[in-house]
């Protein structure tokens, strides 16, 4: 079966096996919060996406990490159709934002965060 898995494919889900394991740590990447309303599954599949992201970033730059209804269902633990209503909730709150598509497969990216910056609260701080 592993013969029709792509070497991305395959690196994600070792990554997932290490990090299970406490081998492998992700790189540290917030996603925005859901809001306090959203479904159970949409917070199971918020944190499903935020470990992708970081487990995808660590030791490549950032960039669009493909997150389908499918992938995310098996990532994540949760039935396909969580897995759709969970990334429509996602989308809906900016928790991941639309970042076009790989063929047939959507692209995301985190979305906004509100959290200011490092270096603008500096600058908040000591105007001078």
């Amino acid at each position: 079966m592993d013969g029709l898995r792509s070497n991305i494919e395959l690196a994600t889900w070792t990554r997932r096996l290490l990090f299970d394991v406490a081998a492998y740590a992700p790189a540290s990447v917030a996603l925005p919060l859901l809001p306090a309303d959203a479904s159970g599954a949409a917070f199971v599949v918020r944190e499903g996406a935020e470990l992708l992201f970081g487990l995808r970033w660590k030791d490549h730059e950032p960039r669009p990490v493909a997150f389908s209804i499918r992938f995310a269902a098996a990532w994540c633990g949760v039935s396909f159709r969580a897995a759709r209503l969970a990334i429509g909730e996602m989308l809906g709150a900016d928790v991941i934002v639309d970042a076009g598509s790989a063929g047939r497969v959507p692209l995301f990216l985190p979305g906004r965060t509100l959290a200011v910056p490092t270096s603008l609260a500096r600058l908040k701080e000591d105007p001078a």
